[in-house]
């Protein structure tokens, strides 16, 4: 399996597609070390040198800690998303 995954996709209302981050993995006994924010940082350099120029990433309600974790890069909230399966 992967530690993180990662897509692009063209959005109508930006001038660039918008790169979203839709899942990171790292394993309890890493945390803190620095592994998700390299995790992080490489998918922005990735993103950036394709220039994307807005990145995203999405966590649910229940991932009190990983909001943390994006606040403290930088991210902020930007609302909410709904969603319903077909």
């Amino acid at each position: 399996s992967h530690p993180i995954a990662a897509t692009s996709a063209p959005v109508p209302h930006r001038p660039t597609a918008v790169g979203r981050i839709t899942a990171i993995a790292v394993l309890p006994g890493a945390r803190g070390a620095g592994a998700g924010r390299a995790l992080v940082e490489a998918a922005e350099a990735h993103f950036a040198a394709r220039g994307v120029a807005r990145l995203e990433v999405t966590s649910g309600d229940n991932h009190a800690a990983a909001h943390s974790f994006y606040v403290h890069l930088g991210y902020a909230n930007q609302g909410v998303r709904f969603a319903k399966g077909l």
